[in-house]
C-alpha cells in the first residue's frame, strides 16, 4: 500500500463498504442454496462450465484447474438462488414483476395520472377550467416512410447569425 501512496485507513473507507455488501450478499444466496435445496447435476455443472470457458474465451481445463469444480458449481447454485430471488420478486403494489426478458417482449403498460391532493381536487370541481385543446402531433407520412429525406433544418438564431458576421468581419 505504500508504493501506491495509499495510508490505511483511506484503503479501508475505499474498501470496506465493497467488501461487506459481498459478504452480505454471498450470506444471502448460501441461506437460498442451502432454504430452496438447491443441486446441480453433473451434466448441468458440466453445461455450465463450458458456458463460462467460453464467455471467457477460455478452456473449460483451465478453468477447472484455475477454480476448481466445487467453486465453479457454488458460483452456480448462486446463479440460481439469485435467479429465484429475481423471479419471486414483486412490486411494492404486490405485481408480480416482469423478468427482464420478457419486459423486452412485451409493450409497458400506460402511466396512469399522478393523484391529486384533496385540495386541488377540491379546486378543480369548484372551478373547472376550459379543456386544453389536444397538441398536434406529427404524423409520418407514406413518403417519409420510404426513405424521403426529412426536410432541411431551420436556420440559425439571429444571434448566432451576428455572432458569425461580426467574427468573419
Amino acid at each position: 500500500m505504500e508504493m501506491m501512496g495509499i495510508d490505511e485507513d483511506a484503503m479501508e473507507v475505499s474498501v470496506k463498504p465493497a467488501a461487506e455488501f459481498q459478504v452480505k450478499t454471498d450470506l444471502l444466496l448460501d441461506a437460498v442454496v442451502k432454504a430452496e435445496n438447491i443441486e446441480v447435476s453433473d451434466e448441468d455443472g458440466d453445461a455450465y462450465i463450458a458456458k463460462i470457458a467460453a464467455d471467457y474465451n477460455a478452456k473449460p481445463e483451465d478453468l477447472l484447474k484455475y477454480f476448481g469444480r466445487d467453486f465453479i458449481i457454488s458460483e452456480y447454485k448462486k446463479e440460481k438462488a439469485s435467479d429465484i430471488i429475481v423471479n419471486s420478486a414483486k412490486n411494492v403494489k404486490g405485481k408480480k414483476v416482469e423478468k427482464a426478458e420478457d419486459a423486452e417482449e412485451e409493450p409497458e403498460e400506460e402511466k396512469k395520472p399522478a393523484r391529486k391532493t384533496a385540495k386541488k381536487a377540491a379546486k378543480t370541481e369548484d372551478e373547472a377550467p376550459a379543456e386544453k385543446p389536444a397538441k398536434k402531433t406529427a404524423k409520418k407520412t407514406e413518403d417519409a416512410a420510404e426513405g424521403e429525406e426529412k426536410p432541411a433544418k431551420k436556420p440559425a438564431a439571429k444571434k448566432t447569425a451576428k455572432k458569425a458576421e461580426d467574427k468573419a468581419e
